[in-house]
This record gives structure tokens, C-alpha cells and sequence, in this order.
């Protein structure tokens, strides 16, 4: 860990965090934002849908733009107009000026996948990839285990009807200070590490880290190039369907807990935090694992990342069918350690399947065809079946299908 050393994971990985305490304080202090606005639950709503839609319209061009130019820059500039635009978020008075706050901030926010991934690739050896983007993914469990308890408590401590506002002026501080930092590490060569493998010590020599030395590769030509990998295609695909069981999960899971068992909101809260705990370690071990497949037979990687998928959806829908609470739970848990594990997997194979010189790309497409078949289709699909049927016949006939074949 040479160029940019332990300073590019650490930093992404703490953005990231922050980014998650804004996510939950829109989240936890919804019902405040609401009634100090005097806004409905479908204003609420919209908002978020369309800061989603305007973060999937705007990676695609900035992972164009950082295929081609020098990502530390693309990333502190980005994470520093986050940062403006989550202060005024504190500073709202209406569902107009929300909206537009909100806007800006997922436009902003829109860098993460493209970013991120191919930072770390380019920074860390392929040997140790597995490791770096597991260490990288714990930042979504840290982000939600600590996200509601911090934005809580700043609320309370500010008390009154507006004290929801002084968490949105806190949480870019540190995202401020860190978009700064990130601006003075390395930019690392692009395949640095690739053209090692491929031509030896003497190809990095002297490499500088500018992308000019590279010529850019077009829009129109790097979409024909991804298209041509076979490996990618299937892996696009997977991804796709395997959104159709992430996002549905979350929210129609909490409708069965209700119907099933009667749990109100603080206990689904309590099952959801304990869900989450297995990450911390379950992340970690599919790092290691990783690599050690990798340094041996590639595509084992690939097939141990499959496993897991198809196993958790198995283990999730099972658990929808057992008679008690506790056995449900533990099935329940089961399933989503071995989904943060795969998902945990997913960056570093994707890093070793598409071309360097295209990597941003490579991450953005991946997850858009994941948020856009989850988000738009998958949660729709099992909200009509839901209706049509009951929320356990809904999960089962989309989130098995879907995880076997992701």
C-alpha cells in the first residue's frame, strides 16, 4: 500500500459513513421535517425519489468524466458541494426549497459508485482488492448502526420543533474536512497494477499519475467494449435481478412483521439493528476469502459470490414460513450476513472483469441496472403481488427467483 497508503480507504471510508448519517437523519427525523414544513407523506416521498433518479442520472456522466480526468479532484469537489448543499438542508422553510436542497445534494452525492471503486482498484493491489472493498463495505453497517443513534441525539440535545435542523448542520463538518483532505492524496495510476502483473516492475516506472497520459475513451466506444464481455454482461445481469430482492426486502419484510407477529416500529427497529451485526465479521471474512480464491482460481471467486447470493434469498424465504419469532429471527440474521457477504465481493470482481482505463464506468453501470431493476421494478412487482396475494406469497415469488438467479 504504496501510493495514497492506508489515507484513500480510510478517507472513502469515512465519507462514506457520513454519507450514511444523512441518510438517516432524513430517515429518523422524517416525522420532525414533516410537521415543521407542514408537508404530506407524498411530498416526503417524491423528494426522496427524486434525489434517487437524479443520483442514477448523474453518475453515469460523471463516471465519463472521471474515466478521463483526475478523480481526487472530481471526488473533493463533489463531497465539498454535498456538504453545501446538506448545511442547507438546516435552513429550509418550505417543501420547494426542501426539494431543491435534496436535489443538489443527490446530484452531488452522485460520484460514490464510480468514484470510489476505481480509486481503491487503482490504489491497492490486485492481491489484496478482496480485503480493500470488504474494509470499503463496512462503512454501510457503521454508517447504519451509528447514523440513527448520532442524528437522534443531536435532535434531542437541540430540542424543540426545530432541533431536527442542527443535525443537518453538523453532519457536513467532517465531510467538509475529509473532501479537503482527499484532495491532497495521490491520484494513483490507472492498471497500475495490471500492467505490473502483465509487463513487470519496470512498466509502472515513472508512471505518472495524470490520466493525460492516457488517450479518453469515449462514451459510445467504452459502452461497445463493456458490452463485448461476455463475463460482464451475465454479471450485469445478476446484478439486475438480484435488485429485485434487495430493495424489496426492507420495506415489505417490516408489512409481514407487523401482519405475522404484531412487532410495532421500535421492535422492527431492534430486529432490524441485530440483523445488521453479523456484517462486522461476515464482511471482513468474505474480504480475506476473496483474495485467497482469487490468487488461485478466479472464477471460483465468482461461483463463491453466487453461492452466497442464491443461499441467502433460500435462507430468507424459509424464514418467512417458520411458526415462532425467534426462529424466524434467526433465519432472518442468517441471511443477511451472508448477503452483506457477497455484496461485500461484488467491487473487487467487478475490478478484475472490466478494463482499467474504464472502471468508473464499469461500477456505475453495475449499479444502476441494480437500483434501477430494484428500486423502479423490483419493490413495484412485489408491492402489486402483495396486493393481489399476501406480502409472505409476494416475497417468495420474487426475492427467491431473483437471488437464485443473480
Amino acid at each position: 500500500m504504496d501510493l495514497g497508503g492506508r489515507s484513500m480507504l480510510v478517507g472513502l471510508f469515512l465519507l462514506n459513513v457520513i454519507d450514511g448519517f444523512d441518510g438517516a437523519a432524513m430517515a429518523v427525523l422524517a416525522p420532525d421535517i414533516k410537521e415543521s414544513l407542514g408537508i404530506s407523506n407524498t411530498v416526503l416521498a417524491a423528494v426522496g425519489a427524486a434525489t434517487g433518479l437524479l443520483f442514477l442520472l448523474a453518475a453515469m456522466p460523471i463516471s465519463s468524466l472521471a474515466d478521463r480526468s483526475r478523480r481526487t479532484t472530481i471526488g473533493a469537489v463533489s463531497m465539498g458541494a454535498w456538504s453545501v448543499f446538506v448545511a442547507c438542508t438546516a435552513f429550509v422553510q418550505n417543501a420547494a426549497g426542501l426539494f431543491v436542497v435534496r436535489m443538489g445534494a443527490g446530484l452531488s452525492q452522485a460520484h460514490n459508485i464510480p468514484i470510489d471503486g476505481s480509486l481503491l482498484s487503482d490504489t491497492y493491489p490486485i492481491a489484496a482488492r478482496g480485503r480493500v472493498f470488504a474494509a470499503h463495505a463496512l462503512a454501510n453497517p457503521v454508517g447504519a448502526a451509528l447514523g440513527p443513534l448520532a442524528v437522534g441525539a443531536v435532535a434531542a440535545l437541540a430540542g424543540g420543533d426545530e432541533g431536527w435542523r442542527a443535525a443537518f448542520l453538523l453532519i457536513p463538518i467532517p465531510a467538509a474536512i475529509l473532501a479537503v483532505a482527499l484532495a491532497f492524496v495521490p491520484e494513483p495510476p490507472r492498471g497500475r497494477y495490471e500492467r505490473q502483473a502483465v509487463l513487470g516492475e519496470q512498466a509502472v516506472e515513472g508512471d505518472a499519475p495524470e490520466p493525460s497520459r492516457d488517450l479518453p475513451v469515449s462514451t459510445a466506444a467504452a459502452f461497445d467494449r463493456l458490452r463485448r464481455i461476455r463475463t460482464f454482461r451475465f454479471l450485469l445481469l445478476g446484478m439486475g435481478a438480484l435488485g429485485f430482492a434487495l430493495f424489496s426486502i426492507p420495506l415489505f419484510t417490516a408489512l409481514f412483521l407487523e401482519d405475522r407477529f404484531g412487532l410495532d416500529a421500535a421492535e422492527r427497529g431492534v430486529l432490524a439493528s441485530i440483523a445488521a451485526l453479523p456484517a462486522f465479521f461476515t464482511i471482513p471474512a468474505a474480504g480475506v476469502l476473496n483474495d485467497r480464491l482469487f490468487r488461485t482460481s478466479p472464477p471460483r471467486s465468482l461461483l463463491l459470490c453466487g453461492g452466497l447470493v442464491a443461499a441467502s434469498g433460500l435462507l430468507y424465504v424459509t424464514s418467512l414460513y417458520l411458526p415462532t419469532l425467534a426462529t424466524m429471527a434467526i433465519l432472518f440474521v442468517a441471511a443477511g450476513a451472508v448477503s452483506s457477504a457477497a455484496g461485500a465481493m461484488i467491487p473487487a470482481i467487478v475490478a478484475a472483469i472490466v478494463p482499467y482505463r474504464l472502471r468508473a464506468r464499469g461500477f456505475t453501470l453495475g449499479g444502476i441496472y441494480m437500483l434501477v431493476f430494484g428500486a423502479c421494478l423490483g419493490a413495484v412487482l412485489t408491492g402489486v403481488i402483495s396486493d393481489a396475494l399476501t406480502v409472505r406469497a409476494a416475497l417468495t415469488i420474487v426475492v427467491l427467483p431473483s437471488s437464485v438467479i443473480g
